[in-house]
């Protein structure tokens, strides 16, 4: 899952916030995947307007053994920013997505909950 849309949606010049990712996953039990990086839900900034959280969907060519410097817990926002999910892709010679969605969301009083979780955010 990606943030495609930071600072906003018409000034997207930090690259992607990584929210989750998830690889090696056997068939179609994403519960046994290995997780890269914990799912953080939607935080948009206030006043940076709606943004798109975008779920994708690869077919590995074989097993991913990720850089551990991407693993996340929770707790942890730096390193998910500026990220790309196109050259992840490139890299691990996944290909186009063979599935997508996609969700809209904004600044609501939820987000200071969120950020206050987070450990180090910036």
């Amino acid at each position: 899952m990606t943030d495609p849309d930071v600072p906003n949606r018409n000034n997207r010049t930090e690259g992607e916030v990584r929210h989750w990712l998830v690889v090696n996953i056997p068939t179609n039990q994403v519960k046994a995947g290995d997780v890269i990086s914990d799912y953080i839900g939607s935080g948009a900034p206030e006043g940076s307007g709606v943004h798109r959280y975008i779920f994708l969907l690869y077919r590995q060519p074989g097993l991913i053994s990720a850089d551990p410097e991407l693993r996340q817990t929770f707790r942890q926002a730096r390193g998910r920013f500026g990220w790309k999910v196109s050259q992840f892709a490139r890299e691990n010679g996944l290909g186009r997505p063979v599935a997508g969605n996609f969700f809209r969301a904004e600044f609501d009083d939820y987000v200071p909950v969120l950020y206050a979780q987070l450990n180090d955010f910036p």
